[in-house]
């Protein structure tokens, strides 16, 4: 049937609210998956982009950890007229400081994980584009629809004249042939 439906960079960056050269970025780093028609799938896309945002997102959390940890490093240093030093107050800020930046670090980790778990299915072609599927749907039903349109011109002078028993066999294939148009469909399974 039709090759895999998808997006240009341009319309697709409009569809997950990014600007196209950050699209670019991320095809050339081989992380947005592209059709061989160098158009975006827009479902496996999303997902991608998805993983990234949330990629980046730990990223930000855990850079802001070690600006909070050092920011607090400097603090320890400078002496506080106002109150004494609290060392159990300190150690334990530094602990959740730490805790903070480990769950940051933990969430980096499991969104590149699920990034290189997404790439590996695409790879495998566990993903179907919806496109691709909505694409070889249409194309089946417009076969089917012009085939059974077409079968009372095609047939009636078949029938005519014949017994019922003749005329069923007549109709049986005919149906047959429009049913076979279904299994031309990429996404039907084959019987062995």
């Amino acid at each position: 049937m039709s090759e895999s439906f998808g997006l240009t960079i341009r319309a697709f960056a409009e569809e997950v609210g990014q600007h196209r050269n950050w699209v670019s970025r991320r095809i050339q780093e081989g992380r947005i998956p592209r059709n061989k028609d160098k158009s975006i799938p827009l479902e496996e896309g999303k997902k991608a982009v998805a993983l990234i945002l949330k990629e980046q997102e730990a990223k930000k959390k855990k850079t802001a950890v070690k600006k909070m940890m050092k920011s607090e490093l400097i603090a320890e240093d400078l002496p506080d007229d106002d109150e004494p030093a609290d060392d159990v107050k300190i150690a334990l800020t530094a602990a959740e400081v730490v805790k903070a930046f480990n769950e940051a670090r933990m969430e980096e980790k499991r969104a590149q994980a699920e990034l290189k778990k997404l790439e590996l299915e695409i790879k495998r072609g566990d993903f179907v584009s919806v496109a691709e599927v909505k694409a070889d749907a249409t194309a089946v039903a417009a076969v089917v629809r012009e085939r059974v349109l077409s079968m009372p011109s095609r047939f009636a002078g078949l029938c005519e004249g014949r017994t019922q028993r003749e005329i069923e066999a007549v109709l049986e294939d005919a149906a047959r042939d429009i049913l076979a148009v279904f299994e031309k469909s990429k996404f039907v399974e084959k019987e062995q």
